[in-house]
């Protein structure tokens, strides 16, 4: 199996200009329409123009206010990203995923220091998270 490459700039140029000329589709063409081949997959460009480089993704941060409606949608609909993406502009499923999980790992970290602070039993030594958490919480531990 071949190793992991990270996308370098040029190539990306090359999948723009793919998509500006033929739009985004027939990815497993690509490379009969293409003057100067990508050694890349067909999943790999889709991912890539997908995650990445498709106009109207926004990068960086998500604002406080994304923070909370992606907190609210994920007590409503779980994890099931492609639905919370919807209600979130500018973000993909797999942006927000990630910004989940490094928020879960985050309310566990202060959950420990919180009890260990106080003193909380060792025999749950999760308290109740703040109720941004509740949806996420009730579902892995209701």
């Amino acid at each position: 199996m071949k190793e992991r490459q990270h996308w370098q700039p040029e190539e990306d140029g090359l999948l723009r200009d793919y998509v500006n000329q033929y739009g985004p589709r027939e990815w497993n063409l690509m490379s009969q329409h293409m003057s100067k081949t990508l050694d890349r997959d067909p999943k790999s460009c889709l991912e890539r123009w997908k995650n990445y480089l498709k106009l109207g993704i926004k990068k960086g941060s998500l604002t406080p206010q994304e923070q909370a409606l992606v907190i609210s949608l994920q007590a409503k609909y779980n994890n099931i990203w492609k639905k919370i993406t919807a209600e979130v502009p500018g973000h993909t499923a797999k942006r927000l995923g990630k910004w989940w999980e490094v928020f879960k790992e985050k309310q566990i970290k202060q959950q420990i220091q919180n009890s260990k602070k106080t003193g909380s039993s060792t025999s749950n030594p999760l308290p109740r998270p703040p109720s941004v958490a509740v949806g996420w919480y009730n579902y892995h531990h209701g």
